[in-house]
């Protein structure tokens, strides 16, 4: 089967993020049908969210993202970007198909703190209706769909969960079929406003099922940076060379500056009110990968704990990265090993199958660009299961001219929606 091709036309937007999970089962026959849209067929129930988003599970969000990153870090002082909040909604999704001791991995993983699945999916909506309930100019859209062969007989209470939850929409199609991969890249297009072109290249004959999130940011600083206060200077890798790259310049104006256990950094908030780009220099002598592998709940805690207006000049260096990870590895060492495992893996709650379903493959692709208007940025995760200028005061300079940790948290409750380590600007 051969890749979707797109159209290079690209819409302007912040930041999209797509997760997949694709199943697959052996001795699996697909009949031959077109796509069938089962939107109308599975209508969300309301469901109450009243103090989902607990202290504990607000912790068990940031310890998942700051493991994530952990175990996601390339090697080489490579850069590294991923998207805890894609992947997140992607696996709770996931867990809704899992039972016996699959599920109990899930509830850990996902529930670190003691979070029953019921309790994990209702985080989910209610972490979902507060990141797209935003304000000024900004737009953020989440997106979650389900994907199954029309040879194989999904579940209805598997479906209507992830409906009323995740606002799923449910699609049945001829997975043999080459177009279909076409259907899910298109749709996967449209979520992230073209900022994804595709998530899979072809299905194989054992795939019976995707599951997709897609999340779309379209956003813009507070208080742009003025390209005429752009620098020259030289950005120290991690390899001890040094490159000229294009810093931008705030000239000197109150920021949220952090400063947290030897580390530096600061908070730029976006115009929505909520969310903010987030840099920490790690301190002097530490690796940004170091630094970045302690982060946890009490850590992100601490260090958006520790802001305080100062004034300050803030040099941050233009950049776009592109990053791609295969993530099995990551989540088998972060407690999903069974899931990988079709002696292991438990999925009976997915739907009808004569052989068990495992994840087979994981893949995590992002990219980011960060420039004086604001930032721009896409990740796509996906999961293949088979079966078996006046006088100035004294103020502070942050130069972030060697390696950091950044991300796009909602600062009010320290949500990640993005998390990475810059290592090389020009890379």
């Amino acid at each position: 089967m051969t890749a979707f091709q797109l159209s290079k036309k690209r819409a302007a937007a912040l930041l999209a993020a797509t997760s997949v999970f694709i199943f697959s089962l052996t001795g699996c026959e697909s009949a031959k049908a077109v796509q069938e849209d089962l939107t109308q067929g599975v209508n969300a129930n309301p469901v109450k969210v009243q103090d989902a988003l607990s202290d504990a599970a607000i912790g068990n969000f940031q310890d998942f993202s700051g493991l994530l990153l952990k175990e996601s870090l390339a090697d080489g002082g490579k850069n590294t970007l991923i998207s805890p909040a894609s992947v997140y909604l992607a696996l709770g999704m996931t867990a809704n198909g899992a039972d016996g001791d699959t599920l109990s991995a899930f509830e850990q993983v996902l529930g670190g703190s003691g979070l029953s699945l019921e309790e994990i999916n209702v985080f989910c909506r209610a972490l979902s209706d507060r990141l797209m309930d935003v304000a000024g100019g900004t737009t953020l859209d989440i997106a979650n769909s389900i994907w199954y062969d029309e040879g194989f007989q999904a579940d209805g209470a598997f479906l209507q969960k992830n409906a009323d939850y995740f606002n799923a929409d449910a699609f049945r199609s001829d997975f043999s079929n080459p177009e279909t991969v076409d259907q899910i890249n298109e749709w996967v297009y449209e979520k992230t406003n073209g900022l994804i072109p595709d998530i899979i290249s072809k299905l194989d004959e054992q795939d019976v099922m995707a599951l997709i999130n897609a999340l779309y940011l379209n956003t813009a600083w507070q208080t742009e940076f003025n390209p005429d206060d752009n620098i020259k200077a030289d950005f120290t890798k991690s390899d001890g060379s040094t490159e000229e790259c294009t810093f931008m310049s705030n000239n000197v104006r109150n920021e949220q500056v952090l400063s947290w256990q030897g580390a530096q950094g600061v908070l730029l908030p976006y115009d929505d009110g909520k969310l903010s780009y987030l840099a920490v220099l790690p301190p002097e002598g530490t690796t940004a990968e170091a630094f970045a592998s302690l982060l946890s709940s009490e850590a992100i805690t601490g260090l958006m704990e520790s802001a305080k207006e100062t004034k300050a000049l803030v040099q941050l260096p233009k950049h776009t990265m592109n990053f791609d990870i295969g993530l099995n590895d990551a989540l088998s060492r972060m407690g999903l090993d069974m899931a990988f495992d079709p002696d292991r893996a438990g999925f009976g709650k997915m739907g009808a199958a004569d052989e068990k379903l495992f994840i087979g493959q994981v893949i995590h692709k992002t990219c980011i660009k960060v420039n004086e208007k604001g930032t721009e940025a896409a990740a796509a995760t996906g999961v293949i299961m088979r079966s078996t200028s006046a006088r100035i005061e004294d103020y502070t300079t942050l130069r972030f001219d060697r390696p950091f940790v950044f991300a796009v948290v909602d600062r009010e409750i320290g949500v990640p929606l993005f998390l990475g380590v810059l290592n090389d600007p020009e890379e």
